[in-house]
C-alpha cells in the first residue's frame, strides 16, 4: 500500500487547475455561502457547524422531519458531569474513595493493562515518575494527592475497556464490566471535584482530565457534547496553568522535566479539543488561543526525569520513540484544524486558499517518518499491531482531510473546469479510504495480524468509511444525471465507474454485513443513499451494496474501543460533505410511497445481555 497518492498533480496550484478569479462569486457557480444550521427541537435549539453530519443531512428536504425525531442517546449510563463540575455537593470523602478501590492485585492488573493498551494519551504520563509515585501511593495511600487517586481510577476505567475490546477476562469480577466502568468513572469525577481543581489545579490534574475525557469519548458514542464541555474546562484549566506559554518564554521555577511534560499535555489537549469540536460541529476552543508552546521533543521517558538539569537533544525523527506517532499526528492535525476552521467560515474562502491548504497538507504528510507510512499487510509480518494501527490512523487522517478540504467543489467541475483537481482529489482520497478500511478489516479476522486489536473498527472509523462511500456514490449519481434520459438505461459503466462500484461493494458489503454495525450515523447515511437510489440511471441498483443491518441484528463488536488515536480519528469522526448537489439534483426526483426504515441504534450492552464474545 502506497503511503501517498501517486497519481495526483505535484503542484495543486498549477495552471491546470488555476484558482478562481476574485471577481467570480460562489453564487455564480452554485456553491452555498452558508455554513452551519440551527436545529430547532420541541424543547431546545442546537447549533451544528458545517463539519457535523446532522447539519449536512438536515439540508435534504425529505429527511428533515425524520432526523429531528430520532435523537436517541447511545451513551453508556448517566453522565457524571454534575459531579465533575462540583454542582451537586457530593458527600464522598477521601476515605470513601480509597475504600472504593478494589484489592491491590486488581488495581495493578488494570493499571498495567492501561499501559499496555493503545491509549493516545499515554505519552503524557511519564512512566518512571508514575511508577515511583504509584509505589509511594501503596506504601501510604492517605498521603497521595487526591488527583493521583483520580488518575488511577481513570486508568482502571480505560483498562477494563481495553480488556473487553481484546476479549480478555474482566479483572474485577465483583460486578459486570459496564457497572464497574460506571463506578470507576464516577469515583474519578468525585476525586477531581474533591481536589478543588478550579482553585488549585496541580500535578496530574490535567492529565486526569484528559484521561477522563477519553473515557467519556469512548463510552458516549452517540452524544459527544459532554466531551465538548469537559474539553472546554480542560482548556481553561490549561490556560490558568499557563500551558499555552512555553516554559522557556516565561518566568518561574519550572524545571526542564516540568516544562517538557507541560508541552506534551498541551500538545495532546490541542488535538483532543480539535477532535471533539469537529465531532460536535462546533468551534474549537484552542484555535483562537495565542500560544508559543513548542512541540515536545522526540524523547524516550528514560531520557529525562524530575532531577534533570537540562533536556537532552531531541532524537532523530527516524528513531522510534513514544513521541514519534503523536508528533507526526500533530503536524497533520494542525493542517486539519485549518481545514475545519475554513469549513466553518461564515463566507467561503477563495479557491486559492483551498489549493494553498492542499499543498500544506501534502507537505505535512510527506514529512511522516518512513516507519509510520502505510505498507501492504503482507509486508507487516514482523511489525507490532500498534505500529500497523498507527500507520493506518495517520493515513486515514490525511485522506479524510483531503475529502473535507475539497468537498465543496466536488460536484462543480461542470461549472468551472478549475475544480477538476478538487473532484479528482476527493475521489482518490475516498477510494484510498475504502481500500485501507477493507485491508484493515481483513486483518482483524481470525488469524489476522490485527485480530486481537479488532476493536479498532469502531463507530468512529465508520464515519470515515461512510464519508468516502457517500462521496463516491454521489459522483456516480452525478455522472448518471449527466447522461440524457434516453441513453441512461442503455449505458453501461465505464472502467472508472466499474472500479468505484467494486470499491463500494467490496468494502461496505463485507464490513457491514459481517459485523452488523448499528449506529445512528449508519442509518442516516443509509437513508440518504436510499433517496439517491430513486434518481434513475445505470447506477440505481448500486444501493444494494449498502446492506445496513436491520434492528434485529446484534453486533459482535459491542465493546468497540477508541481508535489508536483519539484525533483519528477524529479521526475521527464527523461526516462533512456538500449535500447541495444531492438536495438540488437527487431529491427533486419523484419519490412515491417510500417509508423510512426503523432506526437501528447500536446496543452497547448487548454483549452482556447475549453473553456473546466481543
Amino acid at each position: 500500500m502506497a503511503s501517498q497518492p501517486s497519481d495526483e498533480p505535484s503542484d495543486p496550484g498549477s495552471k491546470s487547475h488555476s484558482p478562481l478569479s476574485d471577481r467570480t462569486s460562489h453564487a455564480e457557480i452554485g456553491i452555498s455561502e452558508t455554513s452551519g444550521r440551527v436545529i430547532l427541537g420541541s424543547n431546545d435549539a442546537t447549533y451544528v457547524g458545517a463539519t457535523h453530519w446532522a447539519a449536512i443531512l438536515d439540508d435534504i428536504e425529505e429527511v428533515k422531519g425524520y432526523f429531528s425525531e430520532t435523537g436517541e442517546e447511545t451513551s453508556l449510563g448517566d453522565h457524571d458531569l454534575s459531579l465533575l463540575f462540583n454542582s451537586t455537593g457530593s458527600t464522598a470523602t477521601r476515605e470513601d474513595l480509597l475504600a472504593a478501590l478494589p484489592e491491590p492485585n486488581i488495581v495493578n492488573r488494570l493499571v498495567s493493562r492501561y499501559f499496555n493498551s493503545n491509549s493516545p494519551a499515554m505519552h503524557i504520563i511519564h512512566k518512571p515518575t508514575f511508577q515511583k509515585n504509584y509505589k509511594k501511593f501503596w506504601a501510604d495511600p492517605s498521603s497521595s494527592p487526591i488527583s493521583f487517586i483520580a488518575l488511577i481510577y481513570s486508568m482502571m476505567c480505560l483498562g477494563i475497556f481495553a480488556e473487553l475490546g481484546a476479549g480478555e477476562e474482566n479483572a474485577d469480577v465483583s460486578s459486570t464490566p459496564t457497572e464497574t466502568i460506571q463506578i470507576y468513572r464516577r469515583c474519578c469525577a468525585q476525586c477531581l471535584a474533591l481536589s478543588n481543581y478550579a482553585e488549585h489545579p496541580g500535578t496530574y490534574t490535567l492529565e486526569t482530565f484528559l484521561l477522563y475525557m477519553e473515557c467519556e469519548f469512548v463510552l458516549s458514542k452517540g452524544d459527544q457534547m459532554s466531551c465538548y464541555l469537559i474539553g472546554g474546562v480542560a482548556v481553561r484549566l490549561a490556560l490558568r496553568m499557563g500551558l499555552h506559554r512555553d516554559s522557556e518564554n516565561v518566568q518561574g521555577n519550572i524545571t526542564p522535566y516540568q516544562g517538557e511534560i507541560r508541552r506534551r499535555v498541551w500538545h495532546l489537549l490541542v488535538q483532543m479539543d480539535l477532535l471533539v469540536s469537529f465531532h460536535n460541529g462546533l468551534p474549537s476552543m484552542v484555535q483562537a488561543v495565542k500560544s508559543d508552546t513548542q512541540e515536545p521533543l522526540n524523547l524516550l521517558d528514560q531520557d529525562f526525569d524530575e532531577d534533570s538539569t537540562e533536556l537532552p537533544p531531541s532524537r532523530p525523527e527516524t528513531e522510534i520513540t513514544c513521541m514519534s506517532y503523536t508528533l507526526a499526528k500533530g503536524r497533520l492535525a494542525r493542517v486539519f484544524g485549518k481545514i475545519i476552521e475554513q469549513a466553518n467560515l461564515l463566507t467561503l474562502p477563495s479557491y486559492t486558499e483551498v489549493t494553498a491548504l492542499d499543498q500544506e497538507l501534502q507537505q505535512a504528510f510527506s514529512a511522516t517518518p518512513p516507519f509510520l507510512c502505510v505498507v501492504p499487510m503482507d509486508h507487516c509480518i514482523t511489525d507490532t499491531a500498534e505500529l500497523v494501527i498507527r500507520r493506518f490512523s495517520l493515513a486515514v487522517l490525511f485522506q479524510k482531510s483531503r475529502c473535507i478540504l475539497h468537498r465543496k467543489y466536488l460536484m462543480k467541475q461542470k461549472e468551472n473546469v478549475d475544480f477538476s483537481y478538487s473532484k479528482k482529489s476527493a475521489i482518490d482520497a475516498s477510494r484510498e479510504l475504502l481500500r485501507m478500511q477493507s485491508e484493515v478489516h481483513d486483518a482483524t479476522q481470525p488469524g489476522g495480524l490485527l485480530y486481537k486489536d479488532r476493536w479498532v473498527i469502531s463507530s468512529l472509523a465508520m464515519h470515515d468509511l461512510l464519508l468516502a462511500a457517500v462521496i463516491l456514490y454521489l459522483c456516480l449519481i452525478q455522472e448518471s444525471i449527466d447522461v440524457s434520459p434516453t441513453l441512461r438505461d442503455q449505458q453501461t459503466p465505464n472502467t472508472h465507474q466499474t472500479e468505484i462500484i467494486e470499491a463500494l461493494e467490496g468494502s461496505l458489503h463485507s464490513i457491514f454485513q459481517r459485523h452488523g454495525l448499528e449506529t445512528d450515523v449508519c442509518t442516516g447515511v443509509d437513508d440518504a443513499i436510499t433517496l439517491g437510489r430513486f434518481g434513475g440511471g445505470q447506477f440505481e441498483g448500486l444501493g444494494d451494496a449498502f446492506p445496513f443491518p436491520s434492528p434485529t441484528i446484534q453486533s459482535n463488536i459491542d465493546f468497540v474501543s477508541m481508535p489508536p488515536d483519539i484525533i483519528g480519528e477524529i479521526t475521527d469522526i464527523s461526516m462533512d460533505f456538500d449535500w447541495d448537489f444531492f438536495d438540488n439534483h437527487v431529491r427533486h426526483t419523484q419519490i412515491n410511497n417510500q417509508s423510512w426504515p426503523d432506526t437501528p441504534f447500536h446496543n452497547f450492552n448487548s454483549r452482556e445481555e447475549n453473553n456473546s464474545s466481543p
